[in-house]
């Protein structure tokens, strides 16, 4: 047989290998029938033709070169810090690495920082069981970079895994004879804190769950009936929000467009933290009046900004959970989802965010170092979106402590090691540690937006996405997320759903799938600013301007009702002069403390109209990959972007990332524009 004879034979080898390895998947992570996996893989592989055997080898050669996750149960003592080389390193000195390791080390209460350039060593720990010694947490220049710890930080790493597996999370159990809020009222009680207690068992009788018969288990098994007449307790299917004062105007679209506008019966939970807002807030009373919503409010000090979404699905009373992000609206009453086969087979149904390996912005590919500290062997998979999942909390329970471990056990090593940005890829990573079945939606997010004249080098008008299109199961759009262009109620709002981005996920392989983040202007965008005909299709005039512009008449609303006396006390001219002053006062106040940046530009605003300020931080923006994060010496920027609205985008060290905000608050009303 010659060269070529050899080489389509190797191909073809690999072609199949690909193919069982898809229906191994198929089978373990949808449980399916083995006979539909087998013609699923086989439509796969004919469907993509060249671009399948390509991406055959492609996932059999990473297979060879990533790294096998090394199993290590038990727990760890360190020994001591083994350094390797010098930070920053050059050519000579990593040459003279391979020769000759340092003999320098650090003792286990050492307190090392990495500093500007990271530092390049690892930890030797002795386990508890084997008394084997090994070498963990291996780094390098510019990996863990500008952070403190001390060195028995290495056994922690070396134990997290098998720790995610033992730690049980301690239910919070209510009080005999108190219930969740319902519809009729919003004086709820206070939930008691929860604690990270490693010991407590799942099946305890300090689990409560929610039972075919609509009530809560207690601590003592007694059954809550203390709920007004004629009111319903919270059934087995409903929608979870999280909320803050910022996006309260934009979660009230959402409701008011799920209730209204969809039909959607669904219960609802609303949960917020009592140091950020008031149960007695008019627009959560609004909410309560109009649309049942559940208030509930979490009570725990490490349940703050990402990990608040977490606690509200381990803690809602529901027994399937719809998580929503405020800024995620429903195009179709979701309520289907919930008897869809793919979420009855698996218990869980996640969707996917733009980046995969080769293409993140996060750095999750093969070499990163989240696979070795969760225990977890590489996945090539789509990265998580985590603005809408669904989630049966019965068939999850141990995905869930997982879940919780990473979001509550400290240290929080899978994002205080920068290995995951927020939330969003936690929950999958808890499935697939635990073992237990997912479905992650086949078809990748779209992206919708319009398009904008660009004064670059590209010059003419480029497409410009600030919102994420997640899909059915069937492919139809169902979740448009505005997670760019925020939604605030306020007049500075505008129609942007003109163009509809999306992959041609049929007929093109998902190796195509390749978006960008990009400005255009002084816009963030992500797709591509020229539609690349071969795998995308754009829908211009988008007929979802319409449901856009209901949803900003509904947020305009929501903000009205929140602030009913807003923007009438002051003439718009003496408005904007008194923002400038605030702006000018606040840049130079977060130049003065970065640490205190967000607290202090809360803190002007509240002097300007005392006990009257509102303020919304916006989720965190990896601005570095607009190409616009600030130097050392400008650390804020504040704008005035209307009448009465100030935006101010600022440097936290906590996260090391640019925080962008906008601010509105009673008396300086944001400018409400006429119906």
């Amino acid at each position: 047989m010659g060269l070529a004879g050899r080489v389509r034979v190797l191909l073809a080898c690999v072609a199949l290998q690909s193919m069982l390895y898809v229906v191994y998947v198929n089978l373990l992570l949808s449980r399916i029938d083995a006979k539909q996996a087998v013609v699923d893989a086989y439509h796969h592989a004919i469907q993509h033709d060249e671009y399948a055997v390509v991406w055959s080898i492609a996932q059999f050669v990473q297979r060879i070169l990533y790294p096998k996750t090394t199993r290590r149960d038990g727990t760890f003592r360190c020994l001591k810090f083994q350094h390797t080389g010098e930070c920053p390193s050059s050519y000579v000195s990593n040459v003279v690495t391979l020769f000759h390791t340092p003999s320098s080390t650090e003792r286990c209460d050492t307190n090392i920082s990495t500093g500007l350039h990271g530092v390049s060593g690892y930890f030797e720990v002795q386990s508890d069981v084997t008394g084997d010694v090994i070498s963990t947490m291996h780094m390098a220049c510019s990996r863990f970079t500008n952070r403190d710890f001390s060195c028995d930080v290495g056994a922690q790493y070396a134990s997290y895994g098998w720790d995610s597996l033992q730690y049980r999370h301690e239910p919070l159990a209510l009080e005999a004879g108190v219930s969740i809020s319902t519809p009729s009222s919003i004086n709820h009680p206070p939930l008691p804190v929860l604690s990270n207690s490693p010991q407590q068992s799942s099946s305890s009788a300090a689990l409560f769950a929610l039972h075919s018969g609509n009530h809560l288990r207690q601590r003592n098994d007694h059954v809550s009936t203390n709920s007004p007449p004629n009111q319903p307790l919270l059934g087995s299917r409903g929608i979870v929000f999280v909320v803050h004062p910022g996006i309260l105007a934009t979660a009230f679209a959402s409701i008011r467009r799920l209730r209204q506008d969809l039909n959607c019966s669904l219960p609802i939970e609303m949960w917020y933290r009592p140091d950020e807002m008031e149960g007695t807030t008019p627009l959560l009373t609004a909410l309560v009046a109009q649309f049942q919503v559940h208030p509930r409010m979490i009570d725990h000090p490490l349940a703050t900004r990402f990990f608040t979404k977490p606690y509200a699905l381990y803690y809602s009373a529901f027994d399937n959970v719809l998580l929503l992000d405020s800024d995620n609206f429903a195009i179709r009453n979701p309520e289907f989802l919930f008897d869809e086969p793919t979420f009855v087979a698996t218990g869980a149904l996640f969707w996917p965010d733009y980046w995969k390996p080769g293409n993140s912005l996060f750095g999750l590919n093969g070499f990163s170092s989240l696979w070795d500290l969760t225990g977890i062997d590489f996945v090539d998979m789509f990265e998580q979106e985590s603005g809408q999942l669904l989630v049966n909390k019965r068939a999850s329970e141990k995905a869930l402590d997982v879940l919780m471990f990473y979001s509550f056990h400290t240290p929080r090593l899978v994002t205080d090691l920068g290995l995951v940005h927020g939330d969003k890829d936690l929950y999958r990573l808890a499935w697939l540690k635990s073992e237990l079945p997912f479905h992650m939606i086949e078809r990748p997010p779209g992206s919708l937006g319009r398009r904008l004249h660009s004064r670059g080098g590209r010059g003419g008008e480029l497409f410009c996405g600030n919102t994420m299109v997640q899909y059915a199961p069937d492919g139809s759009p169902l979740f448009f997320h505005r997670n760019t262009e925020k939604m605030t109620g306020c007049g500075g709002d505008s129609l942007s759903w003109e163009s509809l981005q999306e992959f041609r996920y049929k007929d093109v392989h998902v190796s195509k799938y390749r978006p960008t983040a990009y400005q255009v202007g002084e816009s963030k965008c992500f797709g591509h600013p020229e539609t690349l005909v071969s795998a995308y299709t754009e829908v211009s005039r988008s007929s979802y301007t319409t449901i856009e512009a209901t949803l900003l008449k509904y947020a305009r609303e929501g903000m009205r009702i929140q602030h009913p006396e807003g923007g009438k006390a002051t003439e718009p001219a003496a408005a904007t002069e008194a923002l400038g002053d605030v702006a000018k006062k606040t840049h130079d106040e977060v130049k003065k403390n970065m640490r205190g940046a967000v607290a202090n530009y809360i803190k002007v605003l509240s002097a300007m109209r005392p006990g009257q300020a509102d303020a919304g931080i916006f989720d965190s923006l990896m601005v570095s990959a607009y190409g616009q994060m600030a130097s050392l010496t400008e650390l804020a920027q504040v704008s005035v972007v209307g009448p009465t609205e100030l935006a101010v985008t600022i440097y936290d060290p906590s996260v090391r990332r640019m925080r962008a905000g906008q601010f509105c608050w009673r008396d300086m009303e944001c400018h409400v524009a006429p119906d």
